[in-house]
């Protein structure tokens, strides 16, 4: 495990940043060939419109955070709007390129922030501020902490998930694992590391009980072409028994959205693989992509598994432990 290599991080950081204008331009110039709306964000008009200061809303933090910079559909593709977006995507991934720094050797890190710079669902996500950028820092956290126990970054990285939960809620999953973690140690006297953790379980109760009913339509909503009941009904329509199609569906559903998790657009979750004209003027591009990227990201988590269970097991194995925040993805709403 290499250590910092000083002054190399800066090289790190601007090779990121080279590669993401250069991706970010790319898909702004070329993306209208293959689909005409450049990027779309239907949830932000959900977020506006939400009853203000209603702590049940749906990442009830964002939505407030998305109306006090006054970012909505309306000025979404201001030059303004887009620069601020790329300036937040830029600061988020700064944990990842130290870790690269810290763990890698000089010529790997180097390949892994070109990567990141140039992957096109990053560059395109970076040109609007989605909830989901929300949930790269605290698993940034949680990462360094694994690799680093020494730095005693635990309550740091709990903190970071727990406020982070208000503006992702899918993080409370990731906030509540590490706050398990703290539980049996706890001893009722005051200290300040006590008060700290009260005051986050605490916060993280009232988000969990605020997101309760968003996180169950979630899992329950039969949404998209891929839902579990979609699926269900295909095999149905095969003249296979319905209980045993259920016990069929139930098997294949989070394979099927594995899939879509790993390689596809979030359109191919609402509209099929074969997405109509004007989302995806190229069929062919559009499945090769999905196929492409399945391949990619799937072989890059196969390669860790391998590298995880070869290096010491009990210290490595929590660096599974993010996953989880697609569990609910398995079953519901896969995209």
């Amino acid at each position: 495990m290499a250590f910092l290599k000083k002054g190399y991080f800066f090289n790190l950081f601007l090779s990121f940043f080279i590669a993401k204008v250069i991706s970010c331009l790319f898909i702004i110039k070329f993306l209208s060939i293959y689909d005409s709306r450049l990027f779309v964000f239907t949830d932000l008009i959900e977020y506006n419109e939400a009853p203000k200061g209603f702590i049940l809303t749906p990442n009830f933090l964002y939505a407030y955070f998305i109306r006090l910079i006054g970012y909505d559909t309306e000025n979404l593709l201001n030059p303004s709007s887009i620069f601020v977006s790329f300036l937040f995507s830029l600061i988020l991934f700064i944990p990842w390129l130290f870790l690269a720094n810290k763990i890698l050797n000089k010529k790997s890190s180097f390949f892994y922030s070109i990567f990141i710079g140039l992957h096109p669902y990053l560059a395109l996500y970076s040109l609007k501020i989605d909830s989901t950028s929300f949930s790269i820092i605290p698993v940034a956290f949680f990462t360094i902490n694994q690799f680093f126990p020494e730095y005693k970054l635990k309550m740091i990285s709990l903190w970071t998930s727990i406020i982070s939960s208000f503006f992702r809620s899918q993080t409370i999953i990731l906030a509540w694992i590490q706050a398990l973690y703290f539980l049996p140690k706890y001893k009722f006297k005051i200290s300040k590391k006590n008060i700290s953790l009260f005051s986050a379980l605490v916060l993280l109760v009232l988000c969990s009980l605020s997101q309760y009913n968003y996180g169950s339509n979630i899992l329950t909503e039969n949404f998209g072409c891929y839902s579990f009941l979609n699926i269900k009904n295909f095999f149905i329509s095969l003249d296979i028994n319905k209980n045993l199609s259920h016990i069929i569906s139930f098997l294949v559903t989070p394979i099927v959205h594995l899939f879509l998790l790993f390689g596809a657009r979030e359109a191919i979750g609402v509209y099929c693989i074969n997405l109509p004209k004007e989302i995806a003027n190229n069929a062919f591009i559009n499945i090769a992509s999905t196929i492409v990227f399945f391949l990619f990201h799937f072989s890059l988590f196969i390669k860790m598994l391998l590298w995880i269970f070869r290096k010491n097991y009990k210290r490595f194995i929590g660096l599974l432990i993010p996953f989880i925040l697609i569990l609910p993805n398995l079953y519901g709403a896969a995209h």
